[in-house]
Protein backbone atom coordinates (compact mmCIF):
# COMPACT_ATOMS: atom_id res chain seq x y z
CA UNK A 1 0.00 0.00 0.00
CA UNK A 2 1.12 3.54 -0.67
CA UNK A 3 1.77 6.02 2.08
CA UNK A 4 0.10 9.40 2.25
CA UNK A 5 2.13 11.68 -0.02
CA UNK A 6 2.04 15.37 -0.79
CA UNK A 7 4.09 16.13 -3.89
CA UNK A 8 4.99 19.57 -5.23
CA UNK A 9 5.14 19.39 -9.02
CA UNK A 10 6.55 21.93 -11.49
CA UNK A 11 5.53 25.50 -10.75
CA UNK A 12 5.15 24.74 -7.05
CA UNK A 13 2.46 22.15 -7.72
CA UNK A 14 1.64 19.99 -4.75
CA UNK A 15 0.10 16.52 -4.60
CA UNK A 16 -0.91 14.43 -1.62
CA UNK A 17 -1.54 10.72 -1.14
CA UNK A 18 -3.12 9.53 2.11
CA UNK A 19 -4.36 6.23 3.49
CA UNK A 20 -6.10 4.93 6.58
CA UNK A 21 -6.12 1.51 8.12
CA UNK A 22 -7.53 2.58 11.48
CA UNK A 23 -10.96 1.19 10.63
CA UNK A 24 -11.08 -2.28 9.04
CA UNK A 25 -14.18 -1.38 7.01
CA UNK A 26 -12.25 1.40 5.26
CA UNK A 27 -9.18 -0.60 4.34
CA UNK A 28 -8.47 -1.18 0.66
CA UNK A 29 -5.52 -2.19 -1.43
CA UNK A 30 -5.87 0.54 -4.09
CA UNK A 31 -3.89 3.73 -4.50
CA UNK A 32 -3.73 6.19 -1.63
CA UNK A 33 -5.43 9.59 -1.54
CA UNK A 34 -3.51 11.89 -3.89
CA UNK A 35 -3.65 15.64 -4.49
CA UNK A 36 -2.40 17.72 -7.43
CA UNK A 37 -2.16 21.21 -5.98
CA UNK A 38 -0.56 24.53 -6.76
CA UNK A 39 0.36 27.66 -4.84
CA UNK A 40 -2.05 30.40 -5.89
CA UNK A 41 0.02 33.44 -4.93
CA UNK A 42 1.10 36.98 -5.65
CA UNK A 43 3.75 37.27 -2.98
CA UNK A 44 5.20 33.77 -2.72
CA UNK A 45 6.32 33.85 0.89
CA UNK A 46 5.49 30.15 1.37
CA UNK A 47 7.17 27.95 -1.24
CA UNK A 48 8.34 24.38 -1.66
CA UNK A 49 11.69 25.50 -0.24
CA UNK A 50 10.42 26.82 3.08
CA UNK A 51 7.23 24.81 3.61
CA UNK A 52 8.26 22.05 6.03
CA UNK A 53 4.82 20.72 6.98
CA UNK A 54 1.09 21.39 6.93
CA UNK A 55 -2.08 19.90 8.42
CA UNK A 56 -5.12 18.36 6.73
CA UNK A 57 -8.57 17.47 8.06
CA UNK A 58 -10.85 15.19 6.03
CA UNK A 59 -14.63 14.94 6.53
CA UNK A 60 -16.94 12.26 5.15
CA UNK A 61 -20.21 12.93 3.31
CA UNK A 62 -22.01 13.02 6.66
CA UNK A 63 -19.51 15.45 8.20
CA UNK A 64 -17.82 12.82 10.31
CA UNK A 65 -14.06 13.38 10.70
CA UNK A 66 -12.16 10.81 8.62
CA UNK A 67 -8.93 12.22 10.01
CA UNK A 68 -8.26 15.46 11.91
CA UNK A 69 -5.19 17.68 11.71
CA UNK A 70 -3.03 15.00 10.13
CA UNK A 71 0.47 16.46 9.81
CA UNK A 72 2.22 16.00 6.47
CA UNK A 73 5.97 16.51 6.72
CA UNK A 74 8.46 17.18 3.94
CA UNK A 75 10.47 14.09 3.03
CA UNK A 76 12.43 15.18 -0.02
CA UNK A 77 12.78 17.91 -2.63
CA UNK A 78 13.98 17.52 -6.20
CA UNK A 79 13.94 20.72 -8.22
CA UNK A 80 10.40 22.07 -7.99
CA UNK A 81 8.98 18.78 -6.70
CA UNK A 82 8.67 17.77 -3.05
CA UNK A 83 7.18 14.79 -1.21
CA UNK A 84 5.24 15.02 2.05
CA UNK A 85 4.08 12.04 4.11
CA UNK A 86 1.98 11.53 7.23
CA UNK A 87 2.47 9.19 10.17
CA UNK A 88 0.18 7.28 10.53
CA UNK A 89 -0.75 6.83 6.86
CA UNK A 90 -4.29 7.07 5.42
CA UNK A 91 -6.06 5.41 2.47
CA UNK A 92 -9.16 6.15 0.44
CA UNK A 93 -12.40 4.78 1.90
CA UNK A 94 -14.02 2.19 -0.38
CA UNK A 95 -17.18 4.29 -0.84
CA UNK A 96 -18.27 7.88 -0.43
CA UNK A 97 -16.45 11.20 -0.87
CA UNK A 98 -14.13 13.16 1.34
CA UNK A 99 -13.86 16.92 1.84
CA UNK A 100 -10.32 18.10 2.58
CA UNK A 101 -9.27 21.24 4.49
CA UNK A 102 -5.53 21.91 4.49
CA UNK A 103 -3.56 24.73 6.11
CA UNK A 104 -0.12 25.91 7.13
CA UNK A 105 1.75 26.68 9.27
CA UNK A 106 1.18 23.34 10.96
CA UNK A 107 1.97 25.03 14.31
CA UNK A 108 -1.21 27.13 14.08
CA UNK A 109 -3.42 26.49 17.12
CA UNK A 110 -7.12 26.88 17.76
CA UNK A 111 -8.31 25.39 14.45
CA UNK A 112 -11.78 23.82 14.53
CA UNK A 113 -12.94 21.82 11.49
CA UNK A 114 -15.99 19.61 11.97
CA UNK A 115 -19.55 19.24 10.71
CA UNK A 116 -20.72 22.56 12.22
CA UNK A 117 -17.65 24.81 12.53
CA UNK A 118 -14.70 25.33 10.22
CA UNK A 119 -12.74 28.29 11.53
CA UNK A 120 -9.65 29.62 13.24
CA UNK A 121 -8.82 32.94 14.88
CA UNK A 122 -5.51 34.30 13.61
CA UNK A 123 -3.48 36.88 15.56
CA UNK A 124 -0.28 37.97 13.77
CA UNK A 125 2.74 38.58 15.98
CA UNK A 126 3.25 42.22 16.91
CA UNK A 127 6.88 41.72 15.87
CA UNK A 128 6.80 41.96 12.07
CA UNK A 129 9.90 39.79 11.60
CA UNK A 130 8.13 36.97 13.49
CA UNK A 131 4.94 37.02 11.42
CA UNK A 132 4.14 33.86 9.47
CA UNK A 133 2.38 33.34 6.15
CA UNK A 134 -1.03 31.63 6.54
CA UNK A 135 -2.14 29.46 3.60
CA UNK A 136 -5.14 27.17 3.11
CA UNK A 137 -6.62 24.88 0.47
CA UNK A 138 -9.93 23.02 0.13
CA UNK A 139 -10.76 20.04 -2.11
CA UNK A 140 -13.21 17.18 -2.57
CA UNK A 141 -12.47 13.69 -3.87
CA UNK A 142 -13.43 10.04 -3.93
CA UNK A 143 -11.76 6.72 -4.68
CA UNK A 144 -13.20 6.17 -8.17
CA UNK A 145 -12.40 9.64 -9.53
CA UNK A 146 -9.18 10.50 -7.73
CA UNK A 147 -7.38 7.35 -6.64
CA UNK A 148 -5.12 7.33 -9.67
CA UNK A 149 -5.12 10.92 -10.92
CA UNK A 150 -5.14 12.65 -7.54
CA UNK A 151 -7.23 15.56 -6.22
CA UNK A 152 -6.49 19.15 -7.35
CA UNK A 153 -5.52 21.18 -4.28
CA UNK A 154 -4.60 24.86 -4.58
CA UNK A 155 -3.11 26.70 -1.62
CA UNK A 156 -3.69 30.44 -1.36
CA UNK A 157 -2.27 33.09 0.93
CA UNK A 158 -5.00 34.24 3.31
CA UNK A 159 -3.29 37.29 4.81
CA UNK A 160 -2.49 40.68 3.30
CA UNK A 161 1.18 41.50 2.77
CA UNK A 162 2.21 45.09 3.50
CA UNK A 163 5.45 46.78 2.45
CA UNK A 164 6.33 50.44 3.06
CA UNK A 165 8.82 52.29 0.89
CA UNK A 166 9.97 55.90 0.99
CA UNK A 167 11.74 58.45 -1.19
CA UNK A 168 12.81 62.11 -1.30
CA UNK A 169 13.57 64.12 -4.41
CA UNK A 170 14.00 67.46 -2.59
CA UNK A 171 17.74 67.90 -2.11
CA UNK A 172 17.15 70.82 0.26
CA UNK A 173 16.52 68.27 3.02
CA UNK A 174 18.22 65.15 4.35
CA UNK A 175 15.93 62.40 5.67
CA UNK A 176 17.37 59.60 7.84
CA UNK A 177 14.98 56.73 8.65
CA UNK A 178 15.27 54.20 11.49
CA UNK A 179 11.88 52.54 11.55
CA UNK A 180 8.30 52.25 10.34
CA UNK A 181 4.95 51.70 12.05
CA UNK A 182 1.62 50.44 10.71
CA UNK A 183 -0.68 52.06 13.20
CA UNK A 184 -4.10 51.18 14.62
CA UNK A 185 -5.15 48.17 12.52
CA UNK A 186 -7.11 45.04 13.47
CA UNK A 187 -4.95 42.70 15.54
CA UNK A 188 -6.87 39.51 14.78
CA UNK A 189 -9.51 37.96 12.58
CA UNK A 190 -11.53 34.76 12.28
CA UNK A 191 -11.08 32.79 9.07
CA UNK A 192 -13.89 30.54 7.79
CA UNK A 193 -12.51 27.51 5.92
CA UNK A 194 -15.90 26.69 4.39
CA UNK A 195 -16.12 29.86 2.27
CA UNK A 196 -12.60 31.33 2.65
CA UNK A 197 -13.89 34.53 4.27
CA UNK A 198 -12.66 36.72 7.14
CA UNK A 199 -14.43 38.31 10.08
CA UNK A 200 -12.31 41.26 11.22
CA UNK A 201 -11.73 41.54 14.98
CA UNK A 202 -12.53 44.67 16.99
CA UNK A 203 -9.24 45.07 18.85
CA UNK A 204 -6.55 47.20 17.21
CA UNK A 205 -2.80 47.39 17.61
CA UNK A 206 0.38 48.81 16.06
CA UNK A 207 2.97 46.85 14.10
CA UNK A 208 6.41 48.40 13.89
CA UNK A 209 10.04 47.68 13.21
CA UNK A 210 13.07 49.73 14.26
CA UNK A 211 16.75 49.38 13.37
CA UNK A 212 20.03 50.95 14.46
CA UNK A 213 21.56 51.88 11.10
CA UNK A 214 19.68 54.68 9.39
CA UNK A 215 18.45 54.59 5.80
CA UNK A 216 19.11 57.81 3.85
CA UNK A 217 16.25 58.62 1.51
CA UNK A 218 16.93 59.58 -2.08
CA UNK A 219 14.94 59.84 -5.30
CA UNK A 220 14.64 56.06 -5.60
CA UNK A 221 11.79 54.48 -3.62
CA UNK A 222 13.38 51.96 -1.24
CA UNK A 223 11.95 49.67 1.39
CA UNK A 224 12.11 50.92 4.96
CA UNK A 225 10.82 47.66 6.46
CA UNK A 226 14.30 46.51 7.44
CA UNK A 227 17.98 47.38 7.42
CA UNK A 228 19.15 43.85 8.18
CA UNK A 229 19.22 42.43 4.67
CA UNK A 230 18.17 43.08 1.10
CA UNK A 231 14.97 41.08 1.68
CA UNK A 232 12.28 43.19 3.34
CA UNK A 233 10.53 41.84 6.44
CA UNK A 234 7.11 42.74 5.11
CA UNK A 235 4.10 42.63 7.40
CA UNK A 236 1.56 39.77 7.07
CA UNK A 237 -1.69 41.15 8.48
CA UNK A 238 -5.42 40.44 8.71
CA UNK A 239 -7.42 41.44 5.59
CA UNK A 240 -9.54 44.45 6.59
CA UNK A 241 -10.96 47.83 5.64
CA UNK A 242 -9.04 50.76 7.13
CA UNK A 243 -10.48 54.09 8.24
CA UNK A 244 -8.10 57.02 7.74
CA UNK A 245 -6.67 59.01 10.63
CA UNK A 246 -7.41 62.73 10.15
CA UNK A 247 -5.00 64.91 12.19
CA UNK A 248 -7.05 68.05 11.51
CA UNK A 249 -10.15 66.73 13.35
CA UNK A 250 -8.70 64.02 15.63
CA UNK A 251 -5.05 64.89 16.29
CA UNK A 252 -4.53 62.30 19.05
CA UNK A 253 -6.54 59.62 17.19
CA UNK A 254 -9.18 59.01 19.84
CA UNK A 255 -11.23 57.23 17.13
CA UNK A 256 -8.49 54.65 16.60
CA UNK A 257 -8.16 55.14 12.84
CA UNK A 258 -5.26 53.87 10.74
CA UNK A 259 -1.98 55.48 9.74
CA UNK A 260 1.59 54.86 8.64
CA UNK A 261 4.41 56.39 10.64
CA UNK A 262 8.14 56.71 9.98
CA UNK A 263 10.88 57.14 12.59
CA UNK A 264 12.85 59.93 10.98
CA UNK A 265 15.45 62.65 11.49
CA UNK A 266 15.10 65.66 9.20
CA UNK A 267 17.77 68.28 8.57
CA UNK A 268 18.33 70.89 5.91
CA UNK A 269 21.24 70.21 3.58
CA UNK A 270 23.14 72.91 5.49
CA UNK A 271 22.72 71.02 8.76
CA UNK A 272 19.86 72.82 10.49
CA UNK A 273 17.72 70.46 12.61
CA UNK A 274 14.07 70.39 11.47
CA UNK A 275 12.39 67.39 13.15
CA UNK A 276 12.47 66.53 15.93
CA UNK A 277 13.80 69.63 17.65
CA UNK A 278 16.67 67.82 19.34
CA UNK A 279 19.72 67.43 17.12
CA UNK A 280 20.46 63.85 15.99
CA UNK A 281 17.26 62.57 17.62
CA UNK A 282 14.48 60.73 15.78
CA UNK A 283 10.73 61.29 15.85
CA UNK A 284 7.66 59.62 14.36
CA UNK A 285 6.08 61.32 11.31
CA UNK A 286 2.68 59.98 10.26
CA UNK A 287 0.06 60.03 7.51
CA UNK A 288 -3.44 58.48 7.50
CA UNK A 289 -4.40 55.55 5.22
CA UNK A 290 -7.81 54.14 4.23
CA UNK A 291 -7.04 51.14 2.04
CA UNK A 292 -9.11 47.96 1.91
CA UNK A 293 -6.68 45.04 2.31
CA UNK A 294 -7.69 41.86 0.48
CA UNK A 295 -6.28 38.42 1.17
CA UNK A 296 -3.57 36.99 -1.10
CA UNK A 297 -2.60 40.53 -2.11
CA UNK A 298 0.58 42.53 -1.59
CA UNK A 299 0.27 46.28 -0.95
CA UNK A 300 3.26 48.59 -1.42
CA UNK A 301 2.95 52.06 0.11
CA UNK A 302 5.48 54.60 -1.17
CA UNK A 303 5.81 57.62 1.12
CA UNK A 304 7.08 60.65 -0.80
CA UNK A 305 8.82 63.14 1.49
CA UNK A 306 9.68 65.49 -1.38
CA UNK A 307 6.96 68.01 -0.49
CA UNK A 308 6.56 67.48 3.23
CA UNK A 309 6.70 65.05 6.14
CA UNK A 310 3.09 64.69 7.24
CA UNK A 311 2.14 65.19 10.89
CA UNK A 312 3.50 64.25 14.28
CA UNK A 313 2.47 60.68 15.15
CA UNK A 314 -0.80 60.75 17.15
CA UNK A 315 0.80 58.65 19.90
CA UNK A 316 3.58 61.22 20.44
CA UNK A 317 3.64 64.55 22.25
CA UNK A 318 2.06 67.25 20.08
CA UNK A 319 0.40 64.48 18.06
CA UNK A 320 -1.26 65.73 14.89
CA UNK A 321 0.87 68.88 14.57
CA UNK A 322 2.17 69.61 11.09
CA UNK A 323 5.89 68.96 10.77
CA UNK A 324 6.30 71.44 7.93
CA UNK A 325 4.30 74.53 7.22
CA UNK A 326 3.53 75.71 3.72
CA UNK A 327 6.45 76.16 1.30
CA UNK A 328 8.53 79.26 1.94
CA UNK A 329 7.66 81.87 -0.66
CA UNK A 330 8.52 85.55 -1.00
CA UNK A 331 6.21 88.32 -2.18
CA UNK A 332 8.85 90.33 -4.02
CA UNK A 333 8.72 93.96 -5.06
CA UNK A 334 11.59 96.17 -6.26
CA UNK A 335 11.34 99.73 -5.03
CA UNK A 336 11.85 102.42 -7.66
CA UNK A 337 14.84 104.73 -7.67
CA UNK A 338 14.64 107.74 -5.39
CA UNK A 339 16.10 110.98 -6.84
CA UNK A 340 18.83 112.60 -4.76
CA UNK A 341 17.77 115.80 -3.10
CA UNK A 342 19.66 117.94 -3.51
CA UNK A 343 21.34 116.74 -6.67
CA UNK A 344 25.14 117.22 -6.94
CA UNK A 345 26.45 120.52 -8.27
CA UNK A 346 27.57 120.68 -11.87
CA UNK A 347 31.10 119.46 -12.37
CA UNK A 348 33.34 121.40 -14.76
CA UNK A 349 35.44 119.32 -17.16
Amino acid sequence: MRKVLFVFAAGAALAMVSCSKDETSSLNTGDGIAFRSAMGTRAQETTINNLESFKVTALTDTGTPYFTDAVFTKQSVSGTTGSFTSDPVYYWPATGSLSFYAYAPSTLSGVTIDNTTKSVTVTPSTTIADQIDFITANANGNKSDNEGAGVPLEFKHRLSQIEVKAKNTNNAYIYLVKGVKIGSVASSGTFDFSNSSWQQGNEKTDYKVEYNTAITLDDNAQTIMTKISEVADNAMLIPQTLSKWDPSTDPTNTNGNSFLSVLVNIKTKDGAQVYPETADAYGWAAVGINTTWAENTKYIYTLDFSKGAGNVDPDEEHGGDEIFGEPIIFDVTVKGWEPADPQPDDVEM
